[in-house]
C-alpha cells in the first residue's frame, strides 16, 4: 500500500484454503479494496477485535470454526457487517441457508473474477445480492 493511499473499504476473506485466500485477496485489491485475511472463523472473529471490517467474504465450510459458526456469533456481536458466504455447495440450498444466518449475498464456488467483482458491488454497495441472481461463469 502506498503511503497516502486510502482503502474506502476492508474486506476479511475468511477460508481454510491458502490458495483461495490469496486469489481473492489479489482480486479484491484489484477492486481497489482493502483485504485482512483469517484461516477459519475463530481467526475472523479475533480480527474484528484488532480493526474495523467493513465486508466479509466466509466459506461456510472450515475447520476450528466454520462459517456458519462464524455468522452465528457476528449476528450477536457485528450484525451490522455485511458478509458473503462462499461455498461449492448446491446454490438452491447454500444460498437460502446463507439469508437464513444473516448473510446478505452468495458466492458459488469456483467462481471468476466477474462472480467476485458484481456480488461484492451488490453486497457491500448496500444492494441486497438476493434481489439479483448471481453471474454466469464467462
Amino acid at each position: 500500500m502506498q503511503k497516502n493511499q486510502v482503502w474506502s473499504t476492508c474486506i476479511l476473506v475468511v477460508d481454510d484454503n491458502d490458495d483461495i485466500r490469496m486469489v481473492l485477496a489479489d482480486q479484491l485489491l484489484a477492486l481497489g479494496y482493502e483485504v485482512c485475511l483469517a484461516a477459519n472463523g475463530q481467526e475472523g472473529l479475533d480480527m474484528l477485535s484488532l480493526r474495523e471490517i467493513d465486508g466479509i467474504l466466509v466459506d461456510a465450510q472450515m475447520p476450528v470454526m466454520d462459517g456458519w459458526t462464524m455468522l452465528e456469533q457476528l449476528q450477536q456481536r457485528h450484525s451490522d457487517i455485511p458478509i458473503i458466504v462462499m461455498s461449492a455447495g448446491a446454490p438452491g440450498k447454500i444460498a437460502p441457508k446463507a439469508r437464513e444466518y444473516g448473510a446478505k449475498g452468495y458466492l458459488p464456488k469456483p467462481f471468476n473474477f466477474f462472480h467476485l467483482q458484481t456480488t461484492c458491488d451488490r453486497v457491500f454497495g448496500e444492494t441486497n445480492a438476493y434481489l439479483m441472481p448471481y453471474a454466469q461463469t464467462l
